[in-house]
């Protein structure tokens, strides 16, 4: 497999942050283009597998901080998503390059969740989008 996504692929192709972050879309993105993109991809999500890549995935792919392969969302954001990815994958106990089921990656985030939020959500610039979701406000509230 390589390392990129083409956004028209038939099975979605996901890094490991966006196995978990988008556990909580809510129907926000960048624009409606992005948003009706990402809506269908993780319906297609629901359906089937999800491939496990890594670096840019079919949701960078359609992002507009992607420059070449590399997110440039802010300087050295390529390296930080990447140590993100790593994390992500470790705690779900997923590697590159495999397949996995929208529902099994879904029944592993109560578990796994306390650690990412600590580490990850507490900063993220997408964080007042995850907490209009009731599942990570429900999930947040279980941690205090």
């Amino acid at each position: 497999m390589t390392e990129t996504a083409d956004p028209g692929h038939s099975s979605p192709v996901l890094r490991g942050h966006h196995l978990i972050c988008l556990q909580f879309y809510n129907g926000e993105g960048y624009g409606a283009g992005f948003i009706k993109y990402l809506s269908g991809m993780l319906a297609a999500a629901e359906k089937g597998e999800i491939e496990i890549c890594e670096g840019a995935d079919c949701i960078c792919k359609v992002c507009p901080h992607l420059l070449g392969d590399a997110c440039a969302y802010y300087e050295n954001a390529e390296a930080d998503i990447r140590g993100m990815d790593a994390r992500a994958l470790e705690l779900l106990g997923l590697i590159p390059g495999r397949a996995v089921s929208w529902k099994k990656v879904r029944a592993k985030i109560e578990k796994i969740f306390k650690e990412w939020h600590g580490l990850y959500c507490i900063d993220c610039s997408w964080s007042s989008a995850c907490r209009k979701n009731e599942r990570f406000s429900k999930l947040v509230a279980g941690i205090k």
